[in-house]
């Protein structure tokens, strides 16, 4: 016979872990989300440029530049998904 699992915790785990995850990528997402929809505009403005050459590379600089400006939010929420992650498993046990 199979044992009886813990459901309530591991669904409430789960839903920590999204919202978590969530609060980690958004600002990276957004800059992401923003160049994209610039690149679009601008390829609709100016077509008889080829901006999908240049918009790769160029996403992965923004994506960059924007890893590094945020690094010290994204430093703080990993800390504080850990500091959370120890309480959480601390009442799981």
């Amino acid at each position: 016979k199979f044992p009886k699992l813990p459901i309530a915790p591991l669904v409430s785990g789960m839903a920590h872990a999204h919202e978590w995850g969530l609060l980690l990528a958004v600002p990276l997402a957004t800059c992401m989300f923003a160049s994209s929809l610039l690149l679009a505009l601008m390829a609709r403005v100016a077509p008889q440029l080829n901006l999908m050459s240049i918009g790769f590379a160029l996403r992965i600089g923004i994506g960059l530049i924007a890893t590094i400006v945020f690094l010290p939010d994204l430093m703080a929420g990993i800390c504080g998904v850990f500091e959370h992650l120890g309480d959480f498993l601390v009442r799981l046990v």
